[in-house]
Formats: C-alpha cells, sequence, structure tokens
C-alpha cells in the first residue's frame, strides 16, 4: 500500500499527460465473485480517491489476463475489470430500496436492535402544534454521523433519525411570531 501510494503520489506531481494504469487481479469482484486480493482491493480505494481530484490521469484496471491490458486502457473508462475476455465498466443502475411508504404521516425510525435493516418508515401521527412550533412539509433530508449512531444503538441518550432538513413552514404553532406561514 505504502508503495502504491507513492507511486501514485511522485505520477500524479508530474505534469505527464500519460495515462498511469494500475493492474490488479482478484481486488474487485463482479457480480457474487469474491475479492481475493485484498490488498489490492485498498489500492482501488485510494487510487478512486486520486481519479476524484485528478480525473483522466490514473486508470484502474482489475484483469485476469484474458485480453491485453494496452487493448482496453484507451476505452476512456476511468475503472475497468476484464473477465474472460469481456471487459466492464462501472456504471449505476437503479436499485429497489424495499422500503414501502405508507400512505400517511411517516417518518424514518430506527428498532431497538441497533442496525440498519431496523430503519423503517413509521406512522407520524399529526399532533397539535404548542407555542414557538412549527410544522414543515420536508422536501430533503441529511444523514449525518449523529444518524448513523442513532441507527446503530451507539448514540449517548439514545434519539431520533433526521436532524438536518430542508422544507416549507406550512403552519405556525399559537402566539408564533416572527416565522409566517409558507416560508422557505
Amino acid at each position: 500500500m505504502i508503495a502504491a501510494l507513492q507511486t501514485l503520489q511522485r505520477w500524479l506531481a508530474d505534469d505527464r499527460r500519460e495515462v498511469l494504469v494500475v493492474l490488479t487481479c482478484g481486488a474487485v469482484g463482479l457480480g457474487g465473485e469474491g475479492v481475493r486480493d485484498l490488498a489490492g482491493a485498498a489500492v482501488w480505494g485510494l487510487v478512486r480517491s486520486a481519479q476524484a481530484e485528478y480525473p483522466g490521469r490514473v486508470v484502474l484496471l482489475d484483469s485476469d489476463g484474458s485480453v491485453a491490458a494496452d487493448a482496453v486502457v484507451g476505452a476512456g473508462e476511468p475503472q475497468l475489470v476484464v473477465r474472460s475476455g469481456v471487459v466492464y465498466g462501472a456504471r449505476l443502475a437503479v436499485v429497489n430500496s424495499g422500503l414501502t411508504l405508507p400512505d400517511r404521516l411517516w417518518r424514518l425510525g430506527v428498532g431497538g436492535g441497533g442496525t440498519f435493516e431496523e430503519v423503517a418508515a413509521r406512522p407520524c401521527p399529526r399532533v397539535d402544534l404548542a407555542a414557538r412550533q412549527v410544522r414543515v412539509a420536508v422536501g430533503a433530508v441529511g444523514v449525518n454521523f449523529r444518524d448513523v449512531l442513532v441507527a446503530l444503538g451507539m448514540y449517548p441518550g439514545g434519539g431520533e433519525l433526521g436532524a438536518e432538513g430542508a422544507g416549507v413552514v406550512v403552519e405556525v404553532g399559537p402566539g408564533s411570531r416572527g416565522c409566517p406561514s409558507v416560508t422557505r
């Protein structure tokens, strides 16, 4: 890993136009394939970070040797996997999350077992607002480290998910001032 880091640093410090090819075998898996080269997998993580900062300067290639590296490197792909003569590039795909949202008001909640599998859409009954409270129609939420700790049951004193969000104020509690209804 240290040798890979040093080589990468030297390469990126130079303004050369050539592309560095980092060749591994078994550092990534396709489909049900297992990873056989754990050190190589760590190198892939390191190089992927460098690729974000230096696009086009480094290509990752995990190959079984069935296709010559120079035959695939010019494809313009930053990460390639070769298996049995077939070249694969990284692609995003739509995945069904398996999360079914209720038709009524809901919020994300956690179970008591401290696993991500227990995060689920839970009913969130509408309650009357007290003074100095607002109701927000949430349009976006952020997931931060605190939420991860809450989901894993590791946050001191427990807690609820959703410390960050953005939306529209749709209702204000009685006696509230300075926050008109329908405020973004």
